[in-house]
């Protein structure tokens, strides 16, 4: 192989010269014609003059995103060919290998969907051309982390390793997604459990709604409004400020719906499985198990919108999507949401809770990903 030439790193570590005629083959196989998938082939060498070498998942991602540049219309068929099914081995069981299952679990390390896709694609194709067509899950993890050490760092790598063991830790995990009214939780949410494989998801508005219908609006009033409007049930010295009826209100009733959600703890950490909670209701002071704190993996983070028009853009935007009344009842109580918010940052600084600033959603996600994965290898570690 001569200095000069292009070199492709495959996911398993092997290099093979660049070869024109393997690409010309692939894009003929989808139905490009020869004379313009040689001619697509050529041009992408061409970019490719400077370099010294590529890995396979870099080269699949130079290619796609040419040719949706240069040849939008290009009219392509997927690969008919049948490949052999692959299995992967996890203890006693054995499943079959899907890519889309891999590829979800690569995200988790803050890798965009599609290029986790073509990681995992290019696994899948390189297990083939070895005939693995048996693989352990330890193993599997291993190839992954090769790829992300590869083309990314060690750390990411790392991020990943840790990520896709979450369901094999000694203690299962309870995420606290917390946050006032309108800050994204409920989103946030669904995205880490999708990313860590959390498949238990509960919403505190839910405990509250169960709670309820066992306690009526006589007995416990405050149970029975919005969590911002809960300091209108009390009875309050009318001199002291509308902000701290608001706060005590909202504390209180915290504290009610906090006894179903303590109860939805308990039962994870008994039956050992991970659990995601999302609400308004999760304050650290309240939530806080200590005989249940070293029989799991507590990982508590606020969510928030820095920027007071910021947050009421929300509820502007989601009601014209949504067309829901509700978002006129939550701009009417702006002010009180508001007053929520900034006590939870409060109680955050004082609890030294991590905070992620919801501006932008791909951006949050990733973000909040990276905490929850560091504060479990803390904890991990010690």
């Amino acid at each position: 192989m001569s200095k000069d030439s292009l070199t492709v790193v495959r996911s398993n570590g092997d290099r093979e010269p660049f070869l024109r005629g393997i690409m010309t083959r692939t894009l003929t196989e989808q139905g490009v014609s020869f004379e313009k998938a040689y001619l697509i082939t050529k041009e992408v060498k061409k970019k490719l003059n400077r370099r010294r070498q590529i890995t396979s998942t870099d080269l699949g991602l130079l290619l796609e995103k040419y040719l949706e540049q240069k040849h939008p219309h290009l009219q392509r068929n997927p690969v008919k060919s049948e490949l052999p099914q692959l299995w992967v081995h996890r203890g006693e069981s054995r499943y079959p290998f899907s890519k889309g299952m891999l590829s979800q679990s690569i995200t988790s390390a803050g890798i965009s969907p599609g290029k986790a896709y073509l990681i995992s694609r290019q696994i899948e194709q390189d297990l083939i051309l070895l005939g693995n067509l048996e693989i352990k899950s330890e193993e599997l993890i291993q190839l992954v982390q090769q790829q992300l050490q590869a083309q990314f760092n060690p750390d990411i790598a790392r991020t990943y390793e840790v990520a896709s063991q979450i369901n094999d830790l000694p203690h299962p995990v309870i995420l606290y997604v917390a946050g006032a009214p309108g800050t994204g939780k409920s989103t946030l949410a669904q995205a880490l459990a999708s990313r860590l494989g959390i498949l238990n998801v509960v919403g505190t508005d839910s405990i509250r709604e169960v709670m309820r219908l066992s306690f009526s609006k006589e007995i416990v009033p405050t149970l029975h409004v919005s969590s911002f409007e809960a300091g209108s049930q009390l009875v309050f010295d009318r001199k002291k400020a509308s902000q701290e009826r608001t706060i005590a209100g909202f504390v209180l009733q915290s504290q009610q719906v906090c006894v179903g959600i303590r109860a939805m703890v308990r039962r994870a950490i008994a039956e050992g499985t991970n659990l995601l909670i999302e609400g308004v209701h999760l304050l650290p002071f309240l939530v806080r198990i200590p005989e249940f704190e070293d029989r799991a993996y507590h990982i508590p983070l606020l969510l928030r919108l820095q920027e007071g028009e910021d947050h009421m853009n929300r509820f502007r935007i989601r009601g014209k999507l949504q067309q829901r009344r509700a978002e006129q009842h939550y701009l009417k109580h702006f002010e009180e949401i508001r007053t929520v918010h900034e006590y939870y940052h409060q109680q955050s600084q004082q609890f030294d809770l991590d905070q992620v600033d919801n501006v932008e959603l791909d951006q949050t996600i990733q973000q909040s990903l990276q905490i929850v994965l560091s504060n479990l290898q803390e904890q991990l570690a010690n």
